[in-house]
């Protein structure tokens, strides 16, 4: 690796933030990597297990994200769900969720919580 991207690294380091989270619901769990790249603007970059024995099409769930000192800032709601390009998440399999986001506020988002609300399977039955 050249100078010069050791020194691009080492001048935005100080701009990439970590904020992790885990929720599980109905043998469902969501993994949340999400990497802020500039102050609030950042991806969700999460794995969508499905350890249950039914397929899902639909997952809405919700992050709450907070400053650095644990202060809430706001939340968040995001659904996953299928269409022509993602297939329903077969029983004991997972699937990445990838999104780009922007949260306006004055702080820097550095911690968050997953919480799952509801989850739809193929068989048309729910769990909340």
């Amino acid at each position: 690796m050249g100078i010069k991207y050791l020194f691009l690294i080492w001048l935005l380091a100080p701009l990439i933030g970590l904020c992790q989270g885990k929720s599980e619901k109905c043998e469902v769990t969501i993994d949340n990597a999400q990497v802020s790249l500039v102050g609030n603007i950042f991806y969700l970059d999460m794995k969508i297990n499905n350890s249950s024995e039914k397929a899902i099409d639909n997952i809405k769930f919700k992050v709450d994200y907070y400053s650095v000192y644990g202060e809430f800032i706001c939340s968040r709601d995001y659904t996953w769900e299928t269409n022509l390009l993602l297939k329903p998440i077969k029983s004991n399999s997972s699937t990445k969720y990838n999104r780009p986001c922007f949260i306006s506020a004055k702080e820097t988002i550095k911690k968050c919580k997953l919480h799952i609300k509801r989850i739809h399977f193929t068989d048309d039955t729910t769990c909340e």
